[in-house]
């Protein structure tokens, strides 16, 4: 009995210590997460011409924009400029319009001040 409390106690210990460095690892990791969304954040609000830049591009371009460019963090785009366009997802020319929009919005970041911070782009689709 004794050897056998022995045995669970030297594998619940490295266990338990293992499991308070992985949280403490995950804290650390989302602490670095909000720091470095909220300093994009700012770094878009100082420049605001580049999100102007965008929706006049596409504008002129003939795109029905739905609301202005934005910046958008979620946990599988990471930080993305986020488009919303005035046209239905399942019209037959929807994923062409998307493909066009994120090429357009591509070349103006690459050329901006926004550059570093490796935005994607991405367009969603709503109800007229």
């Amino acid at each position: 009995m004794k050897r056998k409390s022995i045995i669970v106690l030297l594998i619940a210990i490295p266990l338990i210590i293992g499991a308070i460095v992985i949280l403490n690892f995950n804290h650390e990791t989302e602490q670095e997460l909000q720091e470095r969304v909220r300093l994009a954040m700012e770094k878009v609000k100082e420049n605001p011409a580049v999100l102007n830049q965008i929706d006049n591009q596409l504008k002129s371009k003939g795109y029905k924009i739905a609301e202005g460019a934005s910046l958008e963090f979620n946990r599988d785009d990471d930080l993305a400029v986020l488009i919303k366009i005035s046209q239905k997802e399942n019209d037959e020319n929807y994923y062409e319009t998307e493909k066009e929009i994120k090429n357009i919005v591509n070349k103006i970041l690459k050329n901006s001040n926004l550059a570093d911070l490796n935005l994607s782009v991405r367009v969603e689709a709503t109800e007229f």
